[in-house]
C-alpha cells in the first residue's frame, strides 16, 4: 500500500488521521486500507520527520504492533462513531425532539398536546354503504364472512373522537379496510369466524415471512457459550468476543450475529434503561442493533430514520402534511418502502393510548403504501406486501399486510421476540438476530421489482379502498 503523497507533518492520532484520510479520500475506505496506510506514514514520519515526530511515530507504531487489542478497539469505537453520524442532522433534530417528548407527528400524544382522531357519522355511513356493496357482490364464503364483520365493526364506531386503545383498536382500523390478527389470543372475531377460519385467514399471510434457518455454527455457539456469558466478567467476555468475531470468515448470517455480540458487549449497564425516551432508545440501541444487521452491507436498500414523511401518505394528504414513521426501509432509489416501523420507549410501554396509537398509525402506514405501490407501479396485491414492525419496549412484534381480497387488508403478525437487555442472554440475542436477518431479506424480496408488475390487464385499481380520515391538526389541552 501507498502512504499519502502528503504525508502528516506530525505523527496523529489514528482518530485524526482517519479524518484526515476520509476526507482526502472519501469516507467509504475500508479499514484495512486505512489502517496499512497509517502504519506506512507513521514508518516514513520515525525515519524522516524531525526528532518529537520521529518519537512520536516510533512510539505509536510500538503500541499497536504490541497491542493489536487496541488498534481494534480503535475501530469499534470508529464504526460506533460511524453510527451516530449516520443520522442525518434532520434526524438528530428529530430524535432530539423526541427525548424531550415533543411531538415529531401528528400521531405522537404527550402530556401537553393531545391528538384526536374524528370520524364524521357521514363518512363512517359512507365506508358501511361501500363494504355493503361488496358483501352483494361477494361470492366467496370467507371474503364474506370478514365484510360482514367489518360491518358490524363500523357500527360501533362513535362518532367524533376517538383514541386508539386496546379496546377499540380493530374497530378504528377496520375503518379503514384493515383487519387485524394478532399471533395469540385472538378475540375480535370469535363471533364471526370459527376457529378453522381464523386460522385460514393468518394461513394466507404467515408464509409470506419466510424465517431464516439459523446456522449450526451459531447454534453450537450459543449452546456451548450460555452459562459463560451468564458468569464471566463483561471485560472478559469483551476480548472473547473479539475474538471470535476476527475468526469468521463465513456467511453473511454468521458475521452479523457476532456484530451483533459486538454491539450488544459495549452496552452500558449504569444506564437506567427503563426510564429511556423514545429518541434515545433508537439512537443508542435501536439504531446499532439494525446497523449490524438489517444495514449490514447491505447495498440493495436505503434507509430512513423518524425524519422523513411517507411518499404513500404525502400523496393521500398532501405534500405539505405527509406523516413521519419512526423507521423505514426503502428500495435503492427511495421509491418504494417495505418495512415501516413504530417504537415505544421503555418508559411508556404500559402506556394504553401511545402503545395503540403506534399499531394505528404502522398500519395506515402500510395501507398506504400497498395502495401507492398499485397506483403508481402497478404492483400486484400478492407482491406488494409490507412488513411493519412494532417495538413496545423491549417487545418486538413483527407484523405483514397484504391486500388478499378488494377492499380487505390483511394485517397479521408473524413473529415476535424479546429484545435483550444485556450481552448476558445469548439465547434471546440469537432469536433477535435471527428476526432482523429474516426482515432484511425477506424486505429486499418484497422489493425485488422482476416479478412484481402486474401482467395481465386486471383493474386492482378497484380493490383499494379509502383510507378513513386521520388527524391532520393538533389539538392543544390546558395542563391539568
Amino acid at each position: 500500500m501507498q502512504y499519502f503523497d502528503e504525508t502528516p507533518t506530525s505523527a496523529w492520532s489514528l482518530r485524526g488521521y482517519v479524518d484526515y484520510f476520509r476526507t482526502n479520500n472519501g469516507i467509504s475506505s475500508s479499514r484495512q486500507f486505512i489502517h496499512n496506510n497509517y502504519n506506512n506514514a507513521l514508518k516514513h514520519i520515525s525515519t524522516s520527520g524531525v526528532v518529537n515526530e520521529r518519537k512520536r511515530a516510533l512510539s505509536l507504531l510500538s503500541s499497536f504492533k504490541q497491542d493489536k487489542l487496541s488498534m481494534k478497539s480503535f475501530w469499534e469505537k470508529e464504526e460506533h462513531f460511524m453510527i451516530m453520524t449516520s443520522f442525518s442532522r434532520r434526524e438528530k433534530r428529530a430524535l432530539a425532539e423526541a427525548d424531550t417528548e415533543t411531538i415529531v407527528d401528528n400521531y405522537d400524544i404527550t402530556d401537553e398536546e393531545k391528538v384526536e382522531l374524528c370520524f364524521d357519522a357521514s363518512e363512517i355511513q359512507t365506508i358501511q354503504e361501500s363494504t355493503k356493496r361488496i358483501i352483494e357482490r361477494s361470492t366467496n364464503e370467507l371474503e364474506t364472512k370478514l365484510l360482514t364483520w367489518q360491518h358490524y365493526m363500523l357500527k360501533k364506531i362513535e362518532s367524533g373522537v376517538n383514541r386508539p386503545r386496546q379496546q377499540n383498536i380493530h374497530m378504528l382500523l377496520a375503518a379503514s379496510s384493515i383487519f387485524y390478527f394478532r399471533r395469540k389470543n385472538e378475540q375480535a372475531y370469535v363471533d364471526h369466524l370459527t376457529v378453522s377460519e381464523t386460522s385460514q385467514v393468518k394461513s394466507f399471510v404467515v408464509p409470506c415471512f419466510e424465517r431464516i434457518e439459523i446456522p449450526d455454527d451459531i447454534k453450537l455457539f450459543v449452546d456451548t457459550n450460555k452459562k459463560k456469558f451468564r458468569r464471566d466478567a463483561l471485560e472478559d467476555l469483551e476480548i472473547y468476543v473479539r475474538e471470535c468475531s476476527g475468526k469468521q470468515h463465513g456467511s453473511y448470517v454468521i458475521k452479523t450475529f457476532y456484530r451483533l455480540l459486538e454491539e450488544y458487549v459495549l452496552w452500558d449497564f449504569s444506564v437506567n434503561m427503563e426510564k429511556l425516551t423514545e429518541g434515545t432508545y433508537i439512537v443508542d440501541y435501536l439504531g446499532p442493533i439494525f446497523n449490524k444487521t438489517i444495514h449490514y452491507f447491505n447495498y440493495v436498500t436505503t434507509h430512513s430514520w423518524i425524519s422523513v414523511e411517507s411518499n404513500p401518505s404525502k400523496l393521500r394528504k398532501s405534500p405539505a402534511s405527509g406523516r413521519v414513521p419512526d423507521y423505514m426501509l426503502h428500495n435503492k432509489d427511495n421509491t418504494r418502502t417495505a418495512v415501516y416501523l413504530e417504537v415505544t420507549s421503555p418508559r411508556r410501554e404500559s402506556d394504553d393510548v401511545k402503545i395503540h396509537w403506534d399499531i394505528y398509525r404502522g398500519s395506515i402506514h402500510a395501507k398506504d403504501s400497498v395502495d401507492f405501490d398499485i397506483k403508481k407501479y402497478n404492483i400486484q396485491p400478492s407482491s406488494g406486501k409490507k412488513i411493519i414492525i412494532f417495538i413496545k419496549g423491549y417487545k418486538m412484534v413483527v407484523c405483514v399486510m397484504k391486500l388478499q381480497y378488494p377492499g380487505i387488508y390483511l394485517l397479521v403478525e408473524v413473529a415476535d421476540c424479546t429484545i435483550p437487555k444485556s450481552i448476558r442472554d445469548l439465547e434471546h440475542i440469537m432469536k433477535l438476530h435471527q428476526i432482523l436477518i429474516s426482515i432484511r431479506e425477506n424486505a429486499i424480496d418484497y422489493l425485488d421489482e422482476s416479478g412484481n408488475v402486474t401482467p395481465d390487464h386486471t383493474n386492482y385499481w378497484s380493490w383499494i379502498k379509502p383510507t378513513a380520515n386521520t388527524p391532520s391538526k393538533t389539538k392543544h389541552l390546558p395542563k391539568q
